[in-house]
């Protein structure tokens, strides 16, 4: 009849409109949890005013072997969206050029060292908003595969306010080795400048998933009170900040609890090879860069970077 016809389109009509509330509420706590976004890269293009590529020979004061160039052979965002860091080796080795060179004056000559690979290393430190005290950081990657790749996604202070490294701190996202695909690390520097810093992290966590295989989203839960970090969701670590960080040696750069994470940080996503994170021959062996560069069959992706201005509320779980 018209009137059980009617009756059953107000029905469906009242349930759309519950299910829209629902979902509407939803989107409205989500928004609340993760706060207001202040930077953000889907990677359509690979935009200079958010990411500076770095240019150097340096080795990162940690024995790397690349030189990270601006090459969009080497860096560039592919067909599908996603930024692509890719190594290469050079058999004759590449000399590096002061031409972009982006190291402070005193290291400047580092800049045109002789390393047998190249790879790529961007910041945010000169974007709008690419740098920001506390909030969360979300990055959605695939970690590349390949003997000793040196992945990272991590924080250094906008200024040494606090000293030199790493008396001003180091917030290490992500770091893990291509022969482990399995395992990351999330850890933080600090203590005071080098020699009398330290750090304190995760150490290796080995995981049910291989991270070369296929993307996870890696987040880090920044407050006053803690540091959290995610995969896919399930917390993997923390770090408690309502604590004295001095390391114990030279001259205490610190007056409060919570410092140096208490200042502005911005984000930098690169491609290491190898270095002091292999220095255990016994498990990982020597690099050999003609031999170990055929392993390097699939780059670094990165599918978006996120950062919201508020931290979410901090997670519970363990990952497990």
């Amino acid at each position: 009849s018209t009137q059980s016809t009617w009756g059953r389109f107000a029905k469906m009509k009242l349930g759309w409109c519950l299910l829209c509330a629902l979902l509407f509420n939803a989107a409205v706590q989500t928004s609340a949890a993760e706060g207001t976004i202040i930077f953000e890269d889907d990677f359509n293009t690979l935009d200079p005013a958010k990411w500076e590529l770095e240019v150097d020979c340096w080795g990162g004061g940690n024995g790397e072997q690349q030189c990270y160039v601006d090459d969009p052979n080497t860096v560039w965002v592919d067909k599908h969206g996603f930024l692509v860091i890719q190594p290469t080796y050079y058999p004759n080795s590449y000399a590096g050029k002061p031409e972009k060179c982006t190291l402070d004056p005193a290291l400047k000559d580092a800049c045109t060292w002789t390393q047998p690979a190249t790879s790529a290393r961007l910041r945010t430190k000169h974007a709008t908003n690419g740098s920001f005290v506390r909030g969360t950081v979300e990055v959605r990657a695939r970690l590349p595969t390949g003997r000793f790749l040196w992945p990272a996604i991590w924080l250094l202070p906008l200024e040494n306010k606090y000293g030199m490294w790493a008396a001003s701190g180091e917030i290490d996202i992500v770091e893990a080795r291509g022969q482990v695909p399995n395992a990351i690390e999330h850890t933080i520097h600090f203590g005071g400048s080098w020699p009398n810093n330290t750090y304190e992290g995760s150490g290796p966590i080995f995981h049910r998933v291989d991270f070369q295989a296929d993307f996870h989203v890696f987040k880090l839960i920044w407050t006053e009170e803690r540091l959290q970090w995610l995969i896919d969701g399930e917390i993997a670590h923390e770090q408690y900040l309502k604590r004295s960080f001095w390391s114990g040696r030279g001259v205490n750069p610190y007056t409060k609890d919570g410092q140096p994470f208490d200042q502005p940080f911005f984000l930098t996503i690169n491609l290491a090879i190898g270095g002091a994170f292999f220095s255990d021959v016994a498990q990982f062996g020597k690099f050999d860069p003609p031999v170990d560069s055929l392993t390097w069959t699939s780059p670094f992706f990165i599918d978006y970077v996120r950062v919201y201005s508020e931290p979410q509320a901090p997670v519970q779980q363990s990952y497990v």
